[in-house]
C-alpha cells in the first residue's frame, strides 16, 4: 500500500485539494493507520496555528518592499566602467582569457627580474664570504692549499662531488 504524502496531507487537511482527490485520500485513511496517525499529528499544527489572525498589509506592499530592494541593491553593488564597457561590446568571453594572458606574462616578466636581482645578491654574498674565509686562512684563494692537505680535500669534496 502506498502511503500518502505529508504535503498531500496537508492540502487535504486545509481543504486545498480537488473533490476527486479528497474521496481518494478519505479511502485511504480508512485503511492505513500510518496516514490517519500523521494526518492527526498535521491537524494538532494547525490547530495551534488557528488564533493568529491574518495579517491585513497595505495594496502597494509588495509595490514598496519591490522598490527597496532594488534601491538596496543599487547601493550595495559596486560600478566598475570597465566591466560595464566589456559587457557593452560583448567581449565577455575574450575578457577573461585575455586578463589571465596578460596577467601571467606580467607574472613571468616580474619573475625574471626578481630572480635576476636575487641571484646578483646571492652571488656578491657568496664572494663576499669567500673573501672572508681567505682572510681568516691568511690565503689569497682555495687553490692555494698545499696538495694533501686538509683544505685542499675539503675544497675537493665540496668543488667536485664529493668522490
Amino acid at each position: 500500500m502506498k502511503h500518502i504524502k505529508t504535503i498531500r496531507l496537508s492540502a487535504f487537511l486545509d481543504n486545498e485539494v480537488s473533490e476527486e482527490e479528497r474521496t481518494e485520500i478519505s479511502e485511504h485513511l480508512k485503511d492505513c493507520s500510518s496516514c490517519r496517525k500523521k494526518a492527526g499529528e498535521l491537524s494538532q499544527v494547525s490547530e495551534l496555528f488557528t488564533p493568529i489572525q491574518d495579517v491585513q498589509v497595505s495594496p502597494h506592499f509588495l509595490i514598496r518592499l519591490k522598490l527597496r530592494i532594488s534601491e538596496e541593491k543599487a547601493r550595495s553593488s559596486v560600478r566598475w566602467p570597465f566591466l560595464e564597457w566589456i559587457r557593452e561590446l560583448r567581449f565577455e568571453r575574450m575578457a577573461i582569457p585575455a586578463a589571465t594572458a596578460a596577467l601571467l606574462v606580467l607574472s613571468l616578466l616580474l619573475g625574471s627580474r626578481f630572480g635576476t636581482v636575487i641571484y646578483q645578491e646571492r652571488l656578491e654574498q657568496t664572494l663576499t664570504s669567500d673573501i672572508e674565509l681567505a682572510e681568516v686562512f691568511s690565503i689569497t684563494s682555495f687553490a692555494d692549499f698545499p696538495e694533501g692537505s686538509l683544505g685542499e680535500s675539503y675544497v675537493s669534496v665540496f668543488s667536485q662531488g664529493g668522490e
